[in-house]
C-alpha cells in the first residue's frame, strides 16, 4: 500500500533483477543481411527446388563470408500462384520447403552460428485457397467480415464498386457469384485482402506473430507495408495524367486511398510495442520490423516515427548505370538528412524483385557493393549478389513462371518477369551448378555458371566474393564504420565521390571513379585526412592492390578502392553530454554582489560555484553579461565580444570559467542574435548612412513613402508598431521588441558571419554553449506582408497578439548553420561537443523543428503555456506525453520549471514546489533550474512603481506594470538571514530583497528538512540513479486521475514517483497492473508528506 499524503508527493526506488527487459536494442545496426530466395537457394531432395535443409547445410558458409542476419522470403504454405506470397497458412511451413521441424532445426544451427533469423510477413491478403476465405465465400458472416466486400457500383456483376487498379493490373475488384458481392484484392485476383479494421483479424495477425517468435525468430520483414488499409469509404483515385500508361495500368492513377494510409503506420506501431513488450518479458533481444514500402520519400520516412525501419530502395529506384557520382550523392545525402535523428540507415543494393546489381551496374557490382558497406547502418544483400551473379534474361515463355510475366502475356513478359533475377544459385561447376541434382531445377540455371561460381571464386586470388567477404567483416567490426561520423565528398569536377567514416583514431575512405579516364589525380587537402592511407579493397579491374601504401592520387577507369588509416584524428567528444544534466540558470544581476553596489557581478558567481558543484547542478547558464546601456537589462547588446563593467572584465569571466572547469562545471551564455542595442557601433554607423553597416539592419521605406505610415502591420513583443522611422535615413528600422532594439538583417551574408566570429570568439575563451534568446524572431519575411489578425478576443490593435505571427516568428533557417558552425570548431580542436538550446515561446511544431538540425529547444510546458496549480493529474501527463511523443526519436528531452521572465515554481504552484522539482527531475533527459527555486523563493509581488525596473513594466505604465512587471521573479538571491538576504553589502540593492528573507533563506535550509535539501537530493539522483540516467520512461494516472505516477525502469532498478493532486489526506493506490517490485523505499518525500526517507511501502 502506497499512502500519499495531502499536497505531497513520495519518490521510491528498488534494486534488484525484478523486470525483464529488452536486450540488445537495434542490434541491426551495422549488420549485415543475406536475403535468401529459399526456392533458388540450395535443394536437398533433389526435386529441383530449394528448401529448408539446403539452406541449413550453407549456414555455415554464410556465417564465415562475414553476414550476421538471414532474411527469408516466404516459406508458408501457399498454391505458389504468386510463389509464397499468396498465403493459405500462415502457421506452417510449405512441404516444397519442408516442415515445422526443419524450420526449427534451421534456427537452432543458426543460433550456434551467430545468425540473426528474419522471416517474411504478408499481412495485407491472403491465397484465395485460405480456411479464412474458404469460409467467407460460404457466407460465413465472422469469416467474410476478415476480407473487404462491396457491392458493385451498379448493384451488378460487371461494374466493381470503384476505379481502383490492382498492382498487377485490372480492376482491383472481383465478382464472388455465391456472395453477390465483389471482394478486393491489391494484387493478383487469388490474393484477397484482409481487413484490418476488422480487430479480429488484428488480433490473428498478433497471433501469427507470436507463433513465430516462440519459435525463436528475431523479426520480420513486412511484404508491401502501405497496402493495409484502404479508405473506408472506396472513394475514385483520381487520373495520375502520365502519358502512354492505359486504363487497365496501376500507374494509370494516383494511389491516394489505397496505399500509406495513416491507419496503416498506427497499426505497424502497435506491432513494433507488442514485439518490444514480448521481447521484455522474455529476456530477450528487440525484434526487427523491416518495412517493404516502394512510397514517396515522405511517406517512407514515416515508418521511423513508430520505430520501424523502412528499406531504403534509393540505389534500386533512383538511380541506374547512366547516373553521375553527383546523382549517387544527393540519393545517399537525401536518406541521410531526411532520416529523424538517431535513427538507422540501411542500403539495398537488390532483391528477388528487382534486376541483380551486377546486371543494372555492367563493371560496376564491386563499386555497389563497397558503396553500401561504407555508409552506416544496416546492409541487405540478395542472394548471389556477393558473387556477382547477373540476370538470366533468355528465359522463354514456356519457362517463364512468375505470375506478373504471365499476365502481361506472351508479348511483354520479358518486360516484367521477375524470374531472371531468381535463377538458382551458382555454387559450383557442377550439374545445375551445385544448386540441385533433379534432371530439371524449377527455373533454368544461368548458362555462365561454368565460369561464374562461388567455388571457383573461393580458390581464385582476387573475385568478388573475397573483395564482398571483406567488406562484410568490415561493416560489422572495423570501428570507424560501426562508430565513426559520415561525409560524402564530390571532387574533379563531380566525376569522383568519395565517403569518409572517422571516429577520431581510424578513418576509412571510399573513391568512386565514375569518369571514363583511366586515372585522375584527386586533391583531397581540404578534408583533414591523413596524408598516408593503406589500400584494403580494390575492385577486381583495379590495377591497385592490397596493402599499397596511397598518397591520395589516381583513381582508375570503372573501379574504386577503400582506404584505411589508423592514428589520432580530430573529433567531437562526449556528443549530447547534456543528457541527464541539470542546468541551473543564474540572473547575475541577482546573485551575489562582490564589490557592494548592489548589482551581482562575475566574481560574485564565481564565490558561489563551490555552493552550486556542491549542490548537484553540472551546467550553469549565465543570462547575458554583454555590454549594454541595459535598457532590457543586457538583453539590448552594444558589444558582442566583451563584458558589461557592472558585471566585472574579460579577464573575471575566463577566472569563472576556470573555477568551473575545475569543479566539473559547464558554462552556457546566453547569445542574443536577433538584435542589438541602437548604442552597437553597426546601428551607430548605419544611422550615419554606411552602406555596408545600414545592411546589418531591416530598412524598408514607408506604406506611403512617409514618416506616418509603417511599411506593415507588424506589432513589437512589447507592443505598438514593430517599425521605427529615422529621420536620418527617411525610412523605417524594423525592431521585433523595444525601439532601441534594431533586429539584424541575418539574411545578409556578411551578419552570418559576424555572428559567427561571434561564437568563435567566446568558444575560445572556453564556454560549452549557448542559449539563443528569442530564437523564433531570427528571420523575418523578405517581402515584409502584412499578418493576419489572431482574432483573440479583447486584445487591441497595439497589442502582440492582436496578430497571427505567421512572418516574424519560426522561419528557423540559421539554427543548423549555428550547430554546424559549433560541432566543426569542436570537431577540430577534439573537444566535447557544444550546446545549442533555443528559447521558444512557441507551439510543439515548431519547436520540434529545431530538434533535426541537432538543437535543443527549451520546453516551456510547466511554465507559461500549458500547464498551471489548477490541472489535474491527467492534464500534466497529457503535456508530458505530448512532448515526449512529439519529439523525435533519439532527441533529447528537456523540462525547464521557471526562468527570468516568469513567476517562480513556488508562486504558480503555492504548497507544490516539492512536487514540481520532483516531477522535472524524474522524466528523462535535461533538468533547467532558475537560480532560488531549489530554495522555494517566491515572487515579491509589492515592488512598488518607484522600484520597478523592468523596460516591460515601464512600457505598460504605472496603472498596469504589476500584471506585466518581471521584477518580482529577479529579486536578489536570499542566502542568509544577514543583511540585504547576503547578497550585497550595499545600502540598497538595485531591487529590494523579498522581506521574507529571514525565514526562507539558504543557510538556513542546510540545517533542518527543506526545499533545497529534497532538491539536492533529487539533482544527484538525476545525474547519477542508473533507472533515471538509462531507464525507459512510463507516466500512469489512477485513482479517478488525482494521483500521476512516473515510472523509471531500466531492468535493475526502478524509480517510481506518486504525486497526489486530490484533497485527500492520504489514498491507497493500486498498481498491482505495473509489474513493480512489491516493496520499494522512500527515497525522498515532499516537505508536507508524514512519510520519510528509508520507509518501506508495499505496492499492490
Amino acid at each position: 500500500m502506497s499512502w500519499t499524503i495531502h499536497l505531497c508527493a513520495l519518490l521510491l526506488f528498488a534494486s534488484s533483477s525484478f523486470a525483464s527487459k529488452i536486450q540488445n536494442k537495434s542490434w541491426w545496426n551495422n549488420t549485415v543481411f543475406y536475403q535468401i530466395y529459399p526456392r533458388s537457394f540450395c535443394d536437398s531432395d533433389a526435386d529441383g527446388i530449394g528448401d529448408l535443409k539446403g539452406i541449413i547445410s550453407k549456414l555455415d558458409y554464410i556465417a564465415e563470408t562475414g553476414i550476421n542476419a538471414i532474411w527469408l522470403s516466404p516459406i508458408y504454405t501457399s498454391p505458389m500462384v504468386d510463389f509464397g506470397y499468396d498465403i493459405s497458412d500462415f502457421v506452417d511451413i510449405d512441404p516444397i520447403f519442408g516442415s515445422l521441424k526443419d524450420f526449427k532445426a534451421l534456427l537452432a544451427h543458426a543460433r550456434k552460428l551467430g545468425l540473426k533469423v528474419i522471416l517474411d510477413l504478408v499481412p495485407n491478403h491472403t491465397s484465395d485457397k485460405h480456411i479464412w476465405f474458404q469460409k467467407a465465400v460460404q457466407g460465413h458472416k465472422k469469416y467474410k467480415n476478415y476480407y473487404i466486400w462491396a457491392n458493385g457500383r451498379n448493384n451488378d456483376d460487371k461494374t466493381p464498386p470503384n476505379n481502383w487498379i490492382s498492382v498487377f493490373g485490372g480492376s482491383a475488384w472481383t465478382y464472388e457469384e455465391s456472395q453477390k458481392q465483389w471482394y478486393f484484392h491489391q494484387f493478383e485476383y487469388r490474393q484477397p485482402d484482409l481487413n484490418f479494421r476488422n480487430p479480429a483479424v488484428r488480433k490473428e495477425m498478433l497471433n501469427v506473430l507470436k507463433f513465430w517468435l516462440d519459435l525463436g525468430v528475431d523479426g520480420f520483414r513486412v511484404d508491401s507495408a502501405p497496402f493495409i488499409y484502404e479508405d473506408s469509404e472506396l472513394l475514385d483515385e483520381p487520373k495520375s495524367n502520365i502519358d502512354g500508361v492505359t486504363s487497365r495500368e496501376y500507374k494509370y492513377l494516383k494511389h491516394i486511398y489505397t496505399m500509406d494510409l495513416i491507419d496503416t503506420y498506427k497499426l505497424f506501431g502497435e506491432w513494433r510495442k507488442f514485439m518490444d513488450s514480448y521481447a521484455s518479458k522474455r529476456n530477450q533481444d528487440q525484434k526487427l520490423m523491416v518495412m517493404e514500402a516502394y512510397s514517396d520519400l515522405k511517406h517512407t520516412m514515416q515508418y521511423y516515427y513508430y520505430d520501424l525501419l523502412p528499406f531504403n530502395f534509393n540505389f534500386i529506384t533512383n538511380v541506374n548505370a547512366t547516373s553521375s557520382a553527383q546523382e549517387f550523392k544527393q540519393q545517399i545525402d537525401l536518406w541521410m538528412n531526411s532520416m529523424p535523428r538517431g535513427k538507422i540507415a540501411n542500403w539495398a543494393m537488390g532483391n528477388h524483385d528487382n534486376p541483380r546489381v551486377a546486371s543494372r551496374y555492367p563493371n560496376r557490382s564491386d563499386q555497389m557493393t563497397m558503396l553500401s558497406m561504407v555508409l552506416p547502418g544496416l546492409v541487405m544483400t540478395y542472394n548471389g549478389e556477393e558473387i556477382g551473379m547477373v540476370d538470366k534474361r533468355d528465359i522463354s515463355w514456356e519457362d517463364t513462371q512468375d505470375p506478373q510475366g504471365c499476365i502481361a502475356g506472351k508479348e511483354k513478359f520479358n518486360n516484367t518477369s521477375r524470374d531472371p533475377e531468381r535463377t538458382p544459385f551458382q555454387w559450383d561447376a557442377t550439374i545445375n551448378a551445385g544448386f540441385s541434382t533433379a534432371n530439371l531445377t524449377w527455373l533454368p540455371v544461368h548458362q555462365n555458371y561454368k565460369e561464374l561460381n562461388l567455388a571457383d571464386q573461393i580458390a581464385a586470388d582476387k573475385s568478388h566474393y573475397k573483395i564482398y567477404k571483406t567488406l562484410a567483416h568490415m561493416h560489422r567490426t572495423e570501428p570507424a564504420l560501426t562508430e565513426g561520423s559520415y561525409k560524402s565528398i564530390m571532387t574533379n569536377n563531380d566525376t569522383v565521390l568519395g565517403i569518409i567514416r572517422n571516429n577520431g583514431s581510424r578513418v576509412v575512405l571510399l573513391l568512386i571513379n565514375f569518369s571514363n579516364d583511366k586515372q585522375q589525380v584527386v586533391d583531397l587537402s581540404q578534408e583533414e585526412l591523413p596524408s598516408k592511407l593503406k589500400v584494403k579493397v580494390s575492385s577486381m579491374d583495379s590495377e591497385v592492390t592490397y596493402g599499397i601504401n596511397c598518397i591520395m592520387l589516381s583513381v582508375m577507369c570503372l573501379y574504386a578502392f577503400l582506404l584505411l588509416a589508423s592514428g589520432s584524428f580530430a573529433k567531437i567528444h562526449n556528443k549530447l553530454w547534456w543528457n541527464n544534466t541539470v542546468v541551473y540558470q543564474i540572473y547575475p544581476r541577482s546573485f551575489c554582489d562582490s564589490d557592494a553596489d548592489g548589482i551581482g557581478d562575475l566574481k560574485g558567481i564565481t564565490s558561489k560555484l563551490n555552493y552550486i558543484a556542491e549542490t548537484g547542478i553540472n551546467v550553469i547558464w549565465l543570462s547575458s553579461i554583454y555590454t549594454s546601456p541595459m535598457v532590457d537589462f543586457g538583453y539590448d547588446i552594444s558589444d558582442f565580444v566583451d563584458i558589461d563593467p557592472i558585471f566585472g572584465s574579460l579577464e573575471d569571466l575566463k577566472a569563472l570559467l576556470s573555477e568551473a572547469r575545475k569543479l566539473g562545471l559547464k558554462v552556457i551564455l546566453d547569445l542574443v542574435p536577433s538584435h542589438t542595442s541602437d548604442k552597437h557601433i553597426w546601428f551607430q554607423k548605419a544611422l550615419r548612412g554606411h552602406k555596408k553597416y545600414k545592411n546589418y539592419y531591416i530598412w524598408a521605406d514607408g506604406r506611403n513613402n512617409d514618416d506616418k505610415t509603417p511599411p506593415n502591420n507588424s506589432i513589437s513583443v512589447f507592443g505598438g508598431s514593430a517599425w521605427t522611422y529615422e529621420e536620418s535615413q527617411k525610412q523605417w528600422y524594423f525592431h521585433q521588441f523595444e525601439y532601441r532594439q534594431p533586429d539584424l538583417n541575418i539574411r545578409n551574408p556578411t551578419v552570418r558571419m559576424e555572428m559567427l566570429k561571434v561564437l568563435k570568439f567566446l568558444l575560445d575563451l572556453g564556454v560549452n554553449g549557448f542559449c539563443v534568446d528569442s530564437a523564433p524572431f531570427i528571420y523575418e519575411d523578405s517581402e515584409l506582408r502584412d499578418e493576419p489578425r489572431s482574432g483573440v478576443d479583447g486584445a487591441t490593435s497595439r497589442e502582440h497578439k492582436y496578430l497571427k505571427h505567421i512572418y516574424t516568428t519560426d522561419l528557423i533557417e540559421l539554427f543548423g548553420e549555428l550547430q554546424k558552425f559549433v560541432d566543426l570548431y569542436a570537431s577540430k580542436r577534439n573537444q566535447d561537443q557544444k550546446l545549442m538550446v533555443m528559447e521558444a515561446y512557441t507551439d510543439p511544431k515548431h519547436i520540434m523543428q529545431s530538434h533535426y538540425d541537432y538543437l535543443l529547444s527549451f520546453n516551456f510546458e510547466f511554465i507559461a503555456i500549458n500547464v498551471n496549480a489548477t490541472l489535474s493529474a491527467q492534464e500534466y501527463k497529457q503535456q508530458i506525453d505530448l512532448w515526449m511523443n512529439s519529439m523525435p526519436r533519439g532527441k533529447i528531452a528537456n523540462w525547464a520549471m521557471g526562468n527570468h521572465d516568469n513567476p517562480r515554481v513556488a508562486s504558480r504552484y503555492p504548497d507544490r514546489t516539492d512536487q514540481m522539482i520532483m516531477l522535472s527531475m524524474v522524466l528523462p533527459g535535461l533538468v533547467v533550474t532558475y537560480n532560488g527555486d531549489e530554495i522555494g523563493t517566491v515572487d515579491k509581488r509589492d515592488i512598488s512603481w518607484e522600484d520597478t525596473q523592468d523596460l516591460q513594466a515601464h512600457i505598460a505604465d504605472k496603472g498596469h506594470y504589476k500584471n506585466v512587471s518581471r521584477n518580482p521573479e529577479r529579486t536578489p538571491f536570499q542566502w542568509d538571514a544577514t543583511k540585504n538576504a547576503g547578497f550585497s553589502t550595499a545600502n540598497s540593492t538595485w531591487l529590494p530583497v523579498n522581506q521574507n528573507y529571514k525565514k526562507l533563506n539558504q543557510t538556513k535550509q542546510m540545517e533542518i528538512k527543506s526545499h533545497y535539501k529534497i532538491y539536492k537530493t533529487l539533482a544527484y539522483m538525476h545525474r547519477t540513479e542508473s533507472a533515471l540516467t538509462e531507464g525507459s520512461y512510463k507516466s500512469i494516472t489512477t485513482n479517478n486521475d488525482t494521483v500521476l505516477g512516473i515510472i523509471r525502469n531500466n531492468g535493475i532498478r526502478v524509480v517510481l514517483l506518486l504525486i497526489n493532486f486530490s484533497d485527500d489526506e492520504q489514498q491507497v493506490v493500486d498498481l498491482s497492473q505495473e509489474e513493480l517490485p512489491s516493496k520499494l523505499k522512500v527515497k525522498v518525500s515532499s516537505m508536507g508528506s508524514k512519510v520519510i526517507h528509508g520507509y518501506s511501502l508495499r505496492i499492490f
